[in-house]
């Protein structure tokens, strides 16, 4: 961010109705909401294409019951919530650590919670 490579904008979706987080350039950290959870890979270079690289947060989507991912091989595909589960469990599994920050933190973040089910009637 120091460098103006990305932008505190790029951390927050379009269909979130937070603030995109700020940065404070002494501090190095961010503050508010970030709505893509990074998995970190200690050795990417052997991954299976269809592993999870970026996320959206799930809660975005409310009753429509998908998530957006971006996949090691570098595919974006909308995934059903049912199956996102699937593939962030195999994902963790292979090794992937979930690294977002938001609200300020600087111990890596538990994913984000999955989206209510449909099933049991909507949201929270």
């Amino acid at each position: 961010m120091d460098s103006g490579e990305i932008g505190v904008k790029l951390l927050k979706s379009p269909l979130s109705n937070n603030p995109p987080p700020r940065y404070n350039g002494q501090t190095k950290k961010l503050t508010g909401l970030v709505d893509y959870t990074y998995i970190y890979y200690k050795n990417s270079d052997e991954l299976d294409a269809g592993l999870i690289r970026v996320y959206e947060n799930p809660v975005n989507y409310g009753k429509d019951g998908v998530v957006n991912c971006l996949f090691i091989g570098g595919s974006v595909r909308q995934i059903p919530i049912a199956d996102f589960r699937e593939l962030l469990k195999k994902s963790l599994d292979a090794g992937g650590v979930p690294v977002s920050q938001p609200a300020g933190t600087t111990k890596p973040e538990k994913p984000a919670p999955a989206a209510p089910s449909t099933e049991a009637g909507g949201k929270k």
